[in-house]
């Protein structure tokens, strides 16, 4: 084989939408693999209502202990 180069170069991030600022529209987060409930936690500090799926029942529990807000489960 011969020799090869792989360099890459970083020419910077720059957003492609206006989201965080005041024109964004209000959503709602889903997380079907919940786990600890990050995703919900930070969705609710940034005013967003998040709907978390977990199938182990040790892990539903850990985001009910770090905040409260309504939560709906579904049973199968």
């Amino acid at each position: 084989g011969g020799e090869y180069s792989n360099q890459s170069k970083t020419i910077g991030w720059k957003p492609s939408c206006e989201c965080g600022n005041e024109k964004t529209i209000p959503c709602t987060v889903l997380d079907p693999f919940s786990g600890s409930g990050k995703a919900l936690i930070v969705a609710n500090k940034l005013f967003r209502k998040a709907i978390g799926i977990e199938l182990n029942a040790e892990y539903c529990e850990m985001p009910l202990k770090k905040f409260s807000q309504e939560i709906i489960f579904f049973k199968t």
